[in-house]
């Protein structure tokens, strides 16, 4: 029984998003990009408050008061209905990099990605963008195609789980000769890719595989995964860190760090090394957005406090 159901609720799903993707597309062709998020602004707002009303708020985590945010309903509603419009605006990999669409997100550090890819074209040095889940992460990696940069990501599942809709939308995506996305048991390819001078979208912050613990100067610790590191030295891959939030409930910001030379990652020091440097790139934006963040990260509080830096065993 509970197979039959799953399998009613996988087929209704997929059904919703092929319907929410001809729907959506449709009403940009009718009314214009303005006309779509006008409607599109109405029906989220009315779907985020009929969940988050039902919904009970999550218990609050230990982590520090620069990541406390409000937990009002008028502040859920907003962060749920920011989720809704990233997931819209995956139903048109293929026109943003149209002008009108492009409008809407601002490319900060487009020089370091346009010198990184010149550097892989040469001398086939290929870029690891290292990023949190805070922000429009899921739509990341479409608009750095939209502005001509043919990169791909790192995810976890396999093929089938990423699922028909999706699946369906990968195939819109500029740069179609370069793969959307590699999976964990595609690691040789994964290699070859990067090998060959190209840019890999990665996350450091997952709660699995090898991390090192990385101090705050207020005396927080948290992990970062050490993958990006690793596959850095082994490729010799510049890491670069990329970060993206909303400024608006429809306008993004993505912005791009001056790279790190892979090559002087041998060691696990040097790896926890990158990580320190990485998570300080990153806390200003973190501090910044709080209430962006689609995976919290997870926070140990030292006592006494201890300087970043000191932190860097392997966990």
């Amino acid at each position: 029984m509970r197979q039959v159901i799953r399998s009613f609720k996988t087929r209704f799903t997929e059904a919703a998003g092929f319907g929410g993707f001809f729907f959506w597309r449709g009403l940009d062709r009718c009314l214009g990009i303005g006309g779509m998020f006008l409607v599109a602004r109405g029906y989220y707002f009315c779907r985020a408050t009929l969940n988050e009303i039902s919904k009970r708020p999550e218990p609050p985590r230990p982590e520090p008061a620069w990541l406390r945010m409000g937990g009002s309903l008028r502040s859920r509603i907003r962060r749920r209905r920011q989720r809704y419009v990233v997931e819209l605006l995956k139903n048109f990999p293929d026109r943003m990099a149209e002008p009108r669409w492009r409008a809407l997100c601002r490319l900060e550090g487009a020089e370091h990605l346009e010198a990184a890819r010149q550097a892989a074209r040469q001398a086939g040095r290929p870029v690891v963008l290292v990023f949190v889940h805070l922000g429009p992460i899921y739509i990341m990696r479409q608009w750095t195609r939209a502005f001509g940069f043919a990169a791909a990501a790192y995810v976890g599942g396999d093929l089938e789980s990423r699922g028909r809709v999706t699946r369906f939308q990968d195939r819109l995506t500029p740069f179609p000769e370069v793969p959307v996305v590699f999976f964990p048991g595609e690691v040789r390819a994964l290699i070859k890719f990067l090998q060959a001078g190209n840019i890999l979208f990665m996350a450091v912050d997952l709660r699995e595989g090898q991390r090192t613990t990385v101090a705050t100067d207020d005396g927080w610790i948290t992990h970062l995964n050490t993958g990006a590191a690793r596959l850095a030295n082994l490729t010799g891959a510049d890491l670069m860190i990329a970060t993206t939030v909303n400024e608006d409930w429809n306008r993004f910001r993505i912005k791009i760090s001056q790279p790190i030379a892979g090559e002087q990652l041998p060691t696990e020091k040097e790896w926890a090394e990158a990580n320190r440097r990485l998570l300080a790139t990153l806390l200003p934006d973190i501090k910044a957005h709080p209430e962006q963040f689609v995976l919290p990260m997870l926070w140990e509080q030292l006592t006494p406090p201890i300087k970043a830096g000191e932190a860097t065993q392997k966990t």
